[in-house]
């Protein structure tokens, strides 16, 4: 954190995360919580709030990290956009969330009705003594993407044991066997008016309409032969019984094929993903390796300017990623 006059006005946090990039293991940091006091804006805190964290990270022998952005930043490996599936529409309408002419209100909230009712055979919610099979499930699953993150038994249990109001996550069990074949999960929010208008999730909320209830699809992994489209449906139906007035998720890994079938409607956001001290490899420029370890350890045990300075794959010309969101496993929540 950065303080002035005592005053708490920039902070940024790195959390250790392990990473599969292209099937190889990577230690890094997961950078979250960025975040500058509106007051002092404009000022170049964020480069000096990252510098020193760059510096601590790289001091504690992790040359890696990785982060996200909603803003276009240079240096993405990958962009995947946001989706959002109504479950009350009328709700949305009267919030602010959609505009429409009020004429095709009616026709709007009959083309965005969801079942009542589940149907994925063996769905439950997720249990604590779930968490080291569930983990193993998830890791298993999320190999197949060339950016993936990987949990130990305390993070997933962090990220997808179900809080009230916060996170509810399901399996999907096999009935014969008894064994994990799948694992859901979403995170709950409001969005309430304080000011003169809102922003969530990118888009501008008046103020004195309804707030807007919503859940946000986190971790998405089943195994061949189990419906996914099915259990997406049933997310529909599990986020609207508690209360939820729209479903939002990001076109990655398992779950992006999916959205379209289910009539999600694509959104405003974007978040890019970016890899720290990772760069391209290859006649192609297609791959994903690690830049020089010592020149990064050096620089940034010296704190020099470029230790600072993020570097990672190369955007393409015209919006041309190194990554398809479907190669990507990470959590939209980064």
């Amino acid at each position: 954190g950065l303080r002035l006059d005592g005053e708490l006005v920039a902070f940024a946090a790195a959390l250790p995360a392990a990473l599969s990039v292209d099937g190889a293991r990577v230690d890094s940091v997961e950078v979250s919580f960025l975040c500058v006091h509106a007051e002092h804006r404009g000022r170049r805190l964020t480069s000096v709030v990252l510098g020193e964290l760059a510096r601590r990270v790289a001091a504690s022998g992790v040359r890696h990290a990785v982060y996200t952005s909603s803003s276009q930043l240079p240096q993405a490996v990958g962009c995947a956009r946001f989706h959002h599936r109504p479950l009350r529409p009328r709700r949305l309408l009267s919030s602010g969330f959609v505009e429409i002419e009020p004429v095709f209100a009616g026709l709007y909230a009959a083309r965005f009705a969801t079942l009542r009712r589940t149907g994925t055979p063996g769905l439950r919610p997720l249990r604590a003594a779930d968490v080291p099979e569930a983990t193993a499930l998830v890791n298993r699953l999320h190999s197949g993407a060339r950016l993936s993150r990987l949990f130990s038994p305390a993070e997933l249990a962090h990220a997808a044991l179900p809080r009230r109001g916060r996170m509810a996550a399901y399996v999907v069990v096999c009935p014969e066997s008894g064994r994990l074949r799948g694992l859901v999960s979403f995170g709950l929010s409001v969005a309430r008016p304080r000011g003169r208008r809102i922003s969530w999730p990118w888009r501008l909320l008046p103020i004195g309409r309804p707030s807007v209830r919503a859940a946000t699809l986190q971790l998405f992994a089943v195994e061949e032969g189990v419906d996914g489209a099915q259990l997406l449906a049933d997310v529909l139906v599990l986020a609207k019984g508690r209360g939820c007035d729209v479903l939002t998720a990001l076109d990655t890994f398992q779950a992006g094929p999916l959205l379209r079938q289910l009539r999600f409607e694509e959104g405003d956001g974007r978040l890019r993903f970016h890899v720290y001290n990772y760069g391209l490899t290859g006649a192609t420029a297609s791959a994903l390796a690690p830049r020089d370890p010592r020149a990064v350890g050096g620089n940034a045990a010296r704190g020099s300017r470029s230790s600072t300075s993020i570097s990672s794959a190369a955007e393409g010309p015209r919006g041309s990623w190194t990554l398809q969101p479907t190669e990507i496993a990470l959590l939209c929540s980064m």
